[in-house]
């Protein structure tokens, strides 16, 4: 034979698919649905929880009592100390 391009092409193909066929089974996603898992689950949830839809939990809000709704909270108080590091550099200004 003269030329053999044709074989080594057909053969690098063959190559090709055994590797990619092989990697697909090696690294393939796995899909299996625990069954057992998800009936375990579902006994621990509690009835009052799962009877209620999404839009019947948002009508009823917690609300503050008046003591801790008065003072200003924790998070502003934090921010108020780190207000007080102001980093300078000839580019910007972080305060």
């Amino acid at each position: 034979m003269e030329n053999l391009r044709l074989p080594l092409w057909a053969g690098f193909f063959i190559v090709v698919w055994l590797l990619a066929g092989q990697w697909s089974s090696d690294y393939a996603t796995k899909t299996e649905q625990p069954t057992k898992a998800t009936a375990q689950t579902q006994q621990n949830k509690p009835t009052a929880q799962t009877s209620k839809t999404a839009l019947e939990l948002s009508n009823s809000l917690p609300t503050l009592p008046d003591e801790l709704s008065s003072r200003p909270s924790l998070v502003q108080e934090r921010k108020q100390k780190l207000d007080l590091v102001v980093v300078t550099t000839d580019v910007m200004e972080v305060s």
